[in-house]
């Protein structure tokens, strides 16, 4: 259950590509190990997680020191379930889905950068050495369960849209510098003790809240 992989794939469709019958977590890997920069595509789920009555000693996560993953599977998604992620940088592209679930550890000293693509989140917590950037005219932050906590910076890009969707909690405790849009669709936004720089908040649907720090520069809130 432990795959190496690196490149783009045919085409740059993928390294590894999903394009079978099963659409969920039954389509999975324990270790995912970059050897070189990597590219997961395809248009079925598949996951990276601990599967039950089978005997590993392999790491639980994706591994790849140095290397960027890009994450291009849509519609469906790439999970990582309760396991590591230790990469240099995440990159979700091209409508791409990528959802860490629950007691994943965070080791992205590059960040994770949401272009045309969607990040779900899953009641994770990410530590304040993992920056966020959202740069694409189409990023969108999917709250699918509990509370997720962004303590590093996030950043939305100039020309680009965030839209923050779904029904749970995104609490984004580090720096929030907003020079795009950010649109909060459903669920709940919450800055907390940190200052906003710039930027329009569009809310929509749902609810954003802001504590404990002043708006900086040009900020619009429009609701």
């Amino acid at each position: 259950k432990k795959l190496i992989i690196e490149g783009e794939g045919f085409n740059g469709q993928g390294a590894l590509v999903n394009n079978g019958s099963v659409d969920n977590w039954n389509s999975a890997f324990r270790n995912i190990t970059l050897t070189g920069d990597a590219t997961i595509g395809g248009s079925k789920r598949f996951d990276v997680r601990a599967l039950a009555n089978t005997a590993s000693t392999e790491p639980l996560g994706v591994f790849g020191k140095g290397k960027t993953l890009t994450v291009k599977t849509t519609p469906s998604s790439f999970a990582v379930i309760a396991g590591a992620i230790d990469v240099e940088k995440v990159v979700i592209k091209d409508g791409g889905v990528f959802r860490p679930e629950g007691a994943c550890t965070f080791t992205i000293p590059g960040g994770v950068d949401i272009l045309d693509g969607s990040l779900h989140t899953y009641g994770s917590t990410y530590p304040a050495e993992v920056p966020v950037r959202a740069a694409g005219e189409t990023s969108v932050l999917d709250k699918q369960s509990g509370t997720t906590t962004f303590n590093g910076p996030f950043t939305v890009e100039e020309g680009a849209t965030l839209t923050s969707q779904g029904g749970q909690t995104a609490l984004l405790s580090g720096a929030v510098t907003n020079n795009g849009t950010i649109v909060n669709t459903a669920g709940t936004t919450k800055f907390m003790n940190t200052a906003v720089t710039h930027g329009d908040i569009n809310v929509t649907g749902g609810t954003f809240q802001h504590f404990g720090k002043s708006w900086e520069g040009e900020s619009r809130l429009n609701i």
